[in-house]
């Protein structure tokens, strides 16, 4: 049987976070599952980061280098590339380097904007969610034309792909509603996170102090969906109404409100309270999550996050959203937080107070949902979709001979 070359593409910066540890630990699952000597995997990040990651992995990786042409020619590429103008370009830098290399299939390990500038390269796409469509009114998904992009982008993508995986049924149901995709090309895998393998035994300077004292522990990034505020409420109301304290400590990159956030713990007066941390490494999470009393996450996006499986995997409670979509990860296993009311949170930090939470209750469920979303035949699933492609419809061309 013939060799074929694959190309994965591993294009999130470490600091995105939970996309980032879905796309590397895809990536390390790929290279140690792998027994098939006619499938070749060849790994491509774009940036000297993602590059030492992947070394560090032992993934052999080739950087795909952008010049300041290079990229201002994908930039009107990518303003261009629904209309027919775009042919007067040719092929994409990032198609010709991977047609030198002769690969076959391209596989997404995250929602990539590449995927449409592709003109003979076929590729399996990934997509995690449609939280642009559900809620348009965030500034990350309302500036800058950031929903048609996305819109325009994803039903490109899902309609030009010879396969998708997506990580919750929920999302799957709404590519075929919203994008009329046939069922049979979506396939269903699980979120890869941290499992704490290879954790140092004692925290860092940064943090030591922070965890003596009892705290609620928010891993997210500061975008205005990921709902920081609905916590400084709480705390507020708690502290105002019920003479109450809680800690929070909150970890996370700054996406454009962690300047709101900081501005409304000073209004409220709970500098002493709200304790904020950048991006931390993987110990120092280990840690956070080790000593906190439970997670807290009234995120407005889903359907999947990773840090609700991360505290599964700590043995920690959750205290999350009550979407639509949460039963069918963690059925009764959550603190459920009503996003449109804030003492809901306030009743959950009661009970903590008082030791009323219960929490045995809720983790009895855990080993049942770990085993529900492990990860275990996300590798299986991909390297069927793929042979399904190579080995049928993708041996009736040669992509570097015809249809230059």
């Amino acid at each position: 049987m013939k060799k074929k070359n694959i190309a994965v593409i591993l294009d999130q910066p470490e600091k995105t976070g939970g996309g980032f540890t879905h796309s590397i630990n895809f990536c390390k699952d790929i290279q140690k599952k792998n027994k098939d000597e006619n499938l070749v995997f060849h790994f491509y990040c774009f940036n000297n980061q993602n590059y030492k990651n992947l070394k560090k992995n032992n993934i052999p990786t080739k950087i795909i280098k952008y010049t300041f042409f290079n990229l201002f020619i994908k930039k009107i590429m990518m303003t261009l590339y629904g209309n027919n103008f775009i042919k007067l370009f040719g092929l994409s830098y990032f198609e010709k380097e991977l047609i030198k290399d002769k690969i076959d299939l391209i596989f997404f390990t995250h929602p990539a904007s590449e995927s449409v500038l592709l003109r003979k390269l076929n590729f399996i796409y990934t997509l995690w969610d449609m939280c642009h469509i559900d809620h348009p009114e965030f500034p990350e998904i309302k500036y800058n034309r950031e929903y048609i992009s996305r819109e325009n982008i994803y039903q490109l993508s899902c309609s030009t792909s010879v396969g998708i995986l997506v990580e919750s049924n929920f999302t799957k149901d709404e590519i075929i509603k919203r994008y009329n995709i046939d069922e049979k090309k979506i396939k269903k895998i699980n979120l890869y996170y941290n499992k704490f393998e290879n954790t140092k035994n004692s925290p860092t300077k940064k943090i030591e102090n922070l965890i003596k004292n009892d705290y609620f522990f928010y891993p997210a990034q500061f975008w205005a969906h990921k709902n920081h505020i609905f916590i400084i409420k709480a705390l507020k109301n708690l502290r105002d109404e019920y003479k109450k304290k809680a800690n929070v400590i909150f970890t996370g990159s700054n996406m454009g409100n962690k300047d709101f956030v900081l501005e409304m713990v000073k209004s409220f007066n709970l500098e002493d309270q709200v304790f904020f941390l950048d991006f931390v490494s993987n110990d120092d999470l280990f840690h956070l999550y080790k000593n906190t009393r439970a997670l807290l996450m009234p995120t407005y996006f889903g359907p999947t996050n990773i840090p609700p499986i991360e505290a599964i995997e700590m043995n920690i409670p959750i205290i999350y959203s009550n979407n639509k979509y949460v039963k069918e990860q963690f059925e009764n296993a959550t603190y459920q937080l009503d996003l449109d009311n804030v003492d809901s949170l306030v009743e959950v930090l009661l009970k903590f107070d008082e030791k009323k939470e219960n929490k045995d209750e809720k983790l009895k469920h855990y080993e049942k949902i770990k085993q529900k979303l492990s990860c275990d035949k996300n590798f299986e699933i991909l390297e069927t979709m793929i042979k399904e492609f190579v080995y049928k419809k993708g041996d009736s061309w040669k992509n570097d001979k015809i249809y230059s």
